[in-house]
């Protein structure tokens, strides 16, 4: 109807337009592109989510408390793990800048 309307009242070729409109506006790029960033977002707060989870979990008097040598190798492995996160925040950060 509405297409019969704007070519008898103001002599326009609705269907031109539709045509015109479908082939400019790219409803899979679109689509893809909001696909793309729904997961991006998913992505971002998932890291999010483990790194609260580890700042939650940490004990907050572990660095100055004497941890006994039996302890030393578990020390070790939580340092290195700390600089993995750390490096790997960075390296996402810079990345997404």
């Amino acid at each position: 109807k509405v297409l019969v309307v704007l070519k008898n009242k103001l002599d326009i070729d609705g269907s031109y337009m539709l045509k015109q409109i479908r082939t400019e506006f790219q409803v899979v790029t679109v689509t893809k592109y909001l696909i793309i960033l729904l997961f991006d977002a998913i992505g971002y707060t998932f890291i999010v989510f483990l790194f609260v989870l580890y700042m939650l979990f940490e004990e907050p008097g572990m660095r100055s408390k004497q941890i006994s040598r039996s302890h030393s190798r578990a020390r070790s492995l939580r340092r290195q793990i700390d600089s993995q996160i750390q490096r790997y925040l960075v390296i996402k950060t810079v990345i997404s800048a």
